[in-house]
């Protein structure tokens, strides 16, 4: 069975993930100095950036059953193929954008309900989204997912052509 799995946002990941490793090994060597106010400042930040890591580490799976993600093999959110309603691309820059020059950052999000205009605001409002799988775009992640669905890719205030 074909499956592409992908990083909800890979770069984010890879950053938190070296933050959070980083700030661990001074935590535990501030430790091992018997510097226990510091120590505990760096592991609350690791413990933060390891937080932030899993989150951004959530792995997307597109597959010809569905899609589907996960954080370290848990299943989050599964959504068949026949029970997604819409597929989008957003840019969750909503405000002084008119010129369409510089994006913001735009994601895929697959709801198992259609949305309407104004729910579209709000979600780029408050991303992420409840109740939906989302993922960094990029054009090999929106190919992946056009390989099984037939639908129309809706798009929120972003050209899908330019990008």
């Amino acid at each position: 069975m074909n499956k592409n799995k992908f990083f909800l946002h890979p770069a984010k990941f890879a950053a938190a993930s070296v933050t959070w490793v980083f700030c661990a090994v001074i935590g535990i060597t501030l430790v091992t100095l018997h510097l226990a106010a510091s120590a505990a400042l760096f592991l609350g930040i690791s413990l933060l950036f390891l937080i932030v890591s899993l989150y951004e580490g959530t792995v997307i799976s597109v597959s010809a059953d569905g899609v589907l993600s996960s954080v370290c093999g848990k299943k989050l959110q599964y959504f068949p193929w026949a029970k997604i309603a819409e597929i989008g691309v957003i840019n969750t820059k909503v405000f002084g954008n008119t010129k369409k020059q510089s994006p913001g950052a735009l994601y895929i999000y697959i709801s198992p309900e259609k949305t309407t205009e104004e729910e579209r605001f709000n979600m780029a409002l408050k991303w992420p989204p409840k109740g939906r799988i989302s993922m960094q775009y990029t054009q090999k992640r929106l190919d992946s997912i056009r390989m099984y669905w037939d639908g129309q890719i809706t798009a929120y205030n972003v050209d899908l052509y330019k990008n």
